[in-house]
């Protein structure tokens, strides 16, 4: 089942979502088309289904959970004996790729790099082990298979710095380990798409760059992401 959510400007990836959704027949519920008119009656405010400018409250969460229990109930409703259930077919032709079919995720523990200047392990009690460095010109380099390669980083206020990552001699992509929040999140960074088959080098160096409110060079990779990988 596929649920769209909002933030508070009402605006959602339901657009984007939504006919994916349809060509693969997967159920949909939209949190988002049954509270922002609502909101635009004046009939509820924002500040009564999120403490902030995205995520739910405990009144949003039991909304998501009310509509998802609707759909539920009622499809558990219409089906038919387990004898008259219809055979299922397979999947439809892929909408755009079949890219992200077959993927992997790779920390610390599981993906060794091949050269390695300067970075240590990094390890969060909630999401495993990754890697850490914090003078620039630190290197990082990885064999990864795959047709895409992206890299899972943290983005916190605090003394963070910039790296840059590229695939084999391809574009170098940047990224910012400073964000201007008070809390912490897991950034998305892709690196490269549409590689041809075999292995690739991942390769990752802390920048002497950052912004201008960091007091550092500190960055923190969480995980590096494989798509596009063949069937094992």
């Amino acid at each position: 089942m596929m649920l769209f959510m909002m933030n508070e400007s009402g605006t959602s990836k339901q657009a984007v979502h939504a006919p994916i959704g349809k060509h693969y027949g997967i159920p949909m519920v939209s949190y988002t088309d049954a509270l922002w008119p609502e909101i635009e009656a004046g009939r509820l405010v924002w500040t009564d289904i999120s403490p902030d400018t995205v995520h739910p409250n405990n009144r949003g969460h039991a909304y998501c959970a009310d509509f998802v229990a609707g759909v539920l109930e009622q499809v558990l409703a219409e089906l038919p004996a387990d004898s008259k259930l219809p055979t299922r077919g397979p999947l439809p032709d892929p909408l755009e790729s079949d890219t992200f079919e077959r993927t992997a995720i790779y920390g610390y523990k599981n993906l060794p790099a091949t050269r390695n200047e300067g970075w240590k392990a990094s390890t969060r009690d909630d999401s495993g082990t990754g890697w850490e460095a914090n003078v620039p010109g630190s290197f990082l380099e990885f064999e990864v298979a795959g047709r895409a390669v992206s890299i899972i980083y943290y983005a916190t206020k605090g003394d963070r710095g910039m790296a840059e990552a590229w695939i084999d001699d391809g574009e170098r992509v940047k990224m910012d380990g400073w964000f201007v929040a008070d809390w912490k999140y897991a950034a998305f960074k892709l690196v490269e798409q549409d590689l041809g088959p075999g292995k690739h080098r991942l390769r990752i160096r802390i920048l002497d760059e950052k912004n201008e409110a960091s007091g550092g060079h500190t960055f923190q990779i969480h995980s590096v992401l494989a798509a596009g990988r063949k069937s094992e």
